[in-house]
């Protein structure tokens, strides 16, 4: 009996992970619902927002466009913000943005231009500090709310006003569906210009109390929104891998609990066809 005894074991402590995961898979389910609600009204404001900006470019090219959206004369350090989870269990979510970055860095490199690096969520931190690449700055994951990114790559962004770095791009994971999550890059700076802001635009702007100050508060909005939306989209795709990745573990522990049942099932079996021989190979030494 010590064998089905060691099954037995093997088969509890198999269902008490799959009860963890379960639970684990719930939590995450529901964590998801609400922060989907939230990335599509970030995503509905941040495109208002980036045409808004596109706009005033147009016809405030004085005030602002030689900071924030020309480019500079020379490219020659990369600014990246690289946005991952706080903890594991998600899959290889964090593996394969990881992988785009660094892709993007290798390229950047073989062009002889300089890279740093603003962190956003511990992995990220572990992955870059491991492989010793330079981390300006790092944070762990915050809040959702716009102000709690407000402190967020302040050292980067001034470090792009002081032109020691040309160009910011902001990787993060989009969820495109709770089964598919996919890494994207962004550009933060200098600002893109979006299609409709392309268009020519005669429209005379009045601002009240200061032109500088409803345009520096407009272009600070931005790169607040552009790198909350990150976080955001982030978030939403951790809980979908998560979701999906305790779902299969649960499954998967389920499928072992079963091919556990079915070894001790047959050990039980072979205990009793052995007793029943035993039994009847005596009775026939009986008579």
């Amino acid at each position: 009996m010590s064998k089905i005894n060691e099954i037995k074991r093997k088969k509890a402590s198999t269902g008490k992970t799959a009860h963890i995961t379960h639970a684990l898979e719930l939590v995450s389910s529901s964590k998801l619902s609400k922060i989907t609600e939230k990335k599509l009204q970030v995503e509905k404001y941040a495109d208002l927002l980036s045409e808004m900006i596109g706009n005033l470019a147009e016809s405030c090219k004085k005030e602002f466009i030689d900071n924030f959206i020309t480019p500079h004369q020379q490219n020659k350090v990369i600014g990246y913000v690289v946005v991952s989870t706080d903890r594991g269990l998600c899959g290889n979510l964090n593996t394969v943005l990881f992988r785009k970055v660094i892709e993007h860095m290798q390229e950047a490199q073989s062009k002889k231009q300089g890279i740093v690096i603003c962190t956003i969520g511990n992995k990220a931190t572990e992955f870059f500090e491991k492989h010793d690449l330079p981390v300006l700055e790092s944070y762990a994951k915050p809040d959702l709310s716009p102000d709690t990114t407000l402190s967020a790559c302040q050292k980067m962004i001034y470090q792009y006003t002081e032109k020691n770095v040309n160009t910011i791009y902001v990787f993060y994971n989009r969820m495109i569906s709770i089964l598919e999550q996919r890494p994207v890059q962004q550009q933060l700076l200098p600002i893109p210009k979006t299609p409709r802001s392309n268009q020519v635009h005669n429209t005379e702007y009045i601002f009240e109390p200061k032109r500088e100050d409803v345009i520096k508060s407009l272009i600070d909005r931005y790169i607040r929104y552009t790198v909350y939306q990150a976080v955001v989209e982030g978030a939403a795709s951790e809980e979908a891998a998560r979701t999906m990745a305790m779902k299969n573990a649960t499954e998967n522990a389920n499928k072992i609990i079963d091919a556990l049942q079915m070894s001790v099932n047959k050990a039980r079996q072979a205990d009793i066809t052995k007793e029943l021989s035993e039994i009847i190979g005596g009775a026939e030494a009986i008579n």
